[in-house]
């Protein structure tokens, strides 16, 4: 998975970890080595937290269950 700040996919978020203000929109870009070209994926779970390190009662979910 990539991260980036435009729908484009050329503007990449800069950083080892993803830290955008709240309200930026956020385009991921998921993809896989499958050479199968009939291989469907879905992001089943996506959340973020204050900090990599915050317990999990902080977390965020943005998609719970696809």
């Amino acid at each position: 998975m990539t991260f980036y700040l435009d729908p484009n996919f050329q503007q990449p978020v800069p950083s080892n970890h993803l830290r955008v203000p709240v309200g930026t929109d956020v385009y991921v870009k998921v993809f896989t080595q499958a050479t199968d070209w009939t291989v469907k994926m879905r992001v089943h779970t996506c959340y973020t937290k204050p900090t990599p390190t915050s317990p999990d009662h902080l977390r965020y979910n943005l998609i719970q269950n696809g």
